[in-house]
């Protein structure tokens, strides 16, 4: 693998493994999986929450310390000359490290700058002590470049951003090339891309980078990546796939169509219902507790009459689709009709219109519909 040589002699891997935005019980195996895949630069940070998972995977690989390049981040809650060095404890501990090859300030605090000198001023401190390899930022703008060389002892090594064919920050780049701060790419493939809201779209469907892809039999992200190591920057993809993080390649971000599920398919206590499928009681016995909710008292909690709906006097009582059609008795049906679509039954023989066996009725005290 490729090695950059950095401001102070030590030598760094060009091309490592990011873990930003990698839940902690996905780091583990991905580390251990880019570790076996030939990876020997791990990129994580105290506001990642993954610092210990990365510490696991590296000690599990059994490859040996200085096999392996650490890079971590100073998180802006731990500025300031004291919390910075407390900071650098918390992540040693966490990845189970004495020593820290790259360790670098997770951003610039514009609003707060002088913590921002001091965490550097500790930053230099370890240095001094041995405690890490090299130290540097990330996301420092040029303003920020500038006034901090002005108060450092110690030049920047690297100072990481976000740089892909469609973000190239190059005064950025020139400046740091004029002071001897190597570039490193965070989002190098332009992964952030794939969701931020831009006239560009993808870089992965770039036309131009796709040409050149088809053209060397390769992705766009191998295209990508060699880019950005041809012109001398280190680059920290990221992956939680094995097969992707082998070949560096990430054909389509397209999902296939769904197909709709039929609605067997459907988790039995989930499967859409009618609503009248749900009520299982029988129709007399919910004729009986309407009454007796509505305060009818009769002997047999008979029903009230309603139109039947073929009958002149249904006037739009209740509906076929709600079925709230009680038992009526002016189609003449000592039965009466019943919610449905089915029509009245036949009145029976010697039983005149507007009647019941039982003989005639008034209305009750339900109305339906």
């Amino acid at each position: 693998m490729d090695q950059l040589k950095l401001n102070n002699g030590v030598e760094m891997p060009a091309l490592g493994l990011g873990v930003f935005q990698t839940p902690p019980e996905e780091t583990r195996a991905a580390v251990e999986s880019a570790l076996s895949t030939g990876y020997r630069h791990i990129d994580t940070a105290a506001a990642y929450g993954n610092e210990r998972e990365v510490g696991q995977a590296i000690h599990a690989s059994g490859l040996d310390r200085d096999e392996v390049f650490i890079e971590t981040k100073i998180w802006i809650s731990d500025y300031g000359y004291d919390q910075t060095l407390h900071g650098f404890e918390k992540s040693a501990g966490k990845l189970g490290v004495d020593q820290i090859d790259l360790l670098i300030l997770h951003q610039a605090l514009p609003s707060d700058f002088d913590k921002t000198l001091g965490a550097y001023r500790a930053l230099e401190t370890l240095l001094e002590r041995g405690k890490v390899r090299a130290i540097g930022v990330s996301n420092f703008m040029v303003e920020h470049l500038n006034r901090l060389l002005e108060n450092a002892t110690v030049v920047p090594a690297v100072n990481q951003i976000e740089l892909h064919p469609y973000f190239q920050q190059r005064e950025v780049q020139a400046l740091g090339a004029e002071r001897g701060i190597l570039t490193q790419a965070w989002s190098p493939i332009g992964g952030i891309t794939f969701y931020r809201d831009g006239n560009h779209g993808s870089t992965l469907d770039d036309p131009v980078i796709g040409r050149i892809a088809q053209s060397h039999d390769k992705s766009p992200a191998q295209v990508m990546l060699r880019w950005h190591l041809q012109q001398g920057r280190s680059v920290i993809p990221k992956s939680t796939k094995p097969r992707r993080r082998a070949r560096r390649d990430r054909r389509t971000r397209h999902r296939p169509a769904r197909r709709p599920r039929a609605r067997g398919h459907h988790p039995r206590k989930l499967r859409p219902r009618h609503p009248r499928s749900l009520n299982h009681r029988k129709p007399t016995e919910l004729a009986r507790r309407r009454l007796k909710r509505s305060g009818h008292t009769g002997p047999d909690l008979a029903v009230s009459p309603s139109p039947c709906r073929g009958s002149p006097d249904y006037h739009g009582r209740g509906s076929a689709a709600s079925g709230r059609r009680l038992r009526g008795a002016t189609c003449g049906s000592a039965k009466g009709c019943w919610p449905g679509p089915l029509p009245c039954p036949p009145a029976r023989p010697g039983t005149a219109a507007g009647a019941t066996a039982s003989g005639p009725q008034t209305r009750g005290p339900y109305r339906a519909g």
